[in-house]
């Protein structure tokens, strides 16, 4: 969880660096969850941190091509914020894809800058989140096919009622062959491939923000994250600008420029602030 005093200096660099508002009127996207080639196994994963304490769960759950359930797992894991709870959630996924054998594996989430952070085989300051990543980064190479790819949450809502479950665990669950009686519906119409609009609900003013106009001391890597990732959905997509890489933050073989995607809604970062990422 962010410190109060870091939201409130990033709120005053809001206040002084505002370059442009803009409203978004945009049409809903039909989403809709997808079944994986034959001989593929799918995991939709999703963490999930709550209220000022931090409390957090993971949750995943992996299906077949003809969208049969072959494994889920809910865990509660103490006090985290939004980014640890989603890492842990796929590392979690990935040590159960190791212990089940699968082979050809598609990854699936709704945390679109930790997947782009991953894809990239990138590097962040935060210790915790990236003892997470490197530990993903090592079993991806172990599978034999693997895809990583984003969904928005409408169709991850599987992957999130096992996360929301793991709040009530009291420890440790994995379901095998027969599911969970909450999560039957969600699964029955994922199989049936409903459609289900994304949510554009909320404010329609966004705030957007160059970050060459900031000074990167001041907005470390996972202060960016962890604004990016408690954005209403419908921010999610703002503003590129090609500014220098968090400094020293990523290894050598990075580009020098990299297309950074942020914005603003302060409302959203208040401790207080519910969410499942």
């Amino acid at each position: 969880m962010l410190a109060f005093t870091k939201i409130l200096r990033f709120e005053k660099l809001i206040q002084n660096r505002v370059c442009l508002f803009r409203s978004l009127h945009k049409e809903p996207i039909p989403v809709a969850w997808e079944k994986p080639k034959i001989g593929w196994t799918k995991l939709n994963f999703d963490g999930s941190s709550k209220g000022k304490a931090g409390k957090a769960s993971i949750g995943g759950v992996f299906r077949n091509h003809k969208a049969d359930f072959l494994l889920g797992y809910a865990e509660p894991i103490g006090r985290a914020n939004s980014i640890i709870a989603e890492l842990a959630a796929l590392r979690r996924g990935l040590e159960l894809v190791l212990e089940n054998g699968w082979s050809d594996v598609w990854l699936e989430g709704d945390a679109k800058t930790l997947l782009q952070i991953i894809a990239q085989r990138r590097q962040i300051r935060c210790a915790e989140a990236q003892r997470h990543i490197s530990h993903i980064n090592l079993i991806i190479p172990e599978i034999n096919n693997c895809i990583l790819t984003h969904i928005y949450r409408e169709g991850n809502r599987a992957a999130d009622k096992f996360a929301q479950m793991g709040h009530l665990c009291g420890k440790p669950q994995v379901w095998q062959h027969i599911p969970p009686n909450q999560v039957l519906s969600i699964m029955h119409e994922d199989a049936e491939a409903l459609q289900l609009l994304q949510s554009i609900s909320g404010p329609q003013s966004i705030t957007i923000l160059t970050l060459s106009m900031l000074n990167l001391d001041d907005l470390p890597d996972l202060v960016l994250i962890e604004i990016i990732c408690r954005l209403p959905r419908e921010s999610a997509v703002l503003s590129l600008s090609f500014v220098p890489c968090f400094q020293g933050s990523v290894s050598s073989n990075t580009p020098e420029y990299q297309p950074i995607v942020v914005g603003a809604c302060i409302s959203f970062m208040l401790p207080n602030h519910e969410f499942s990422a």
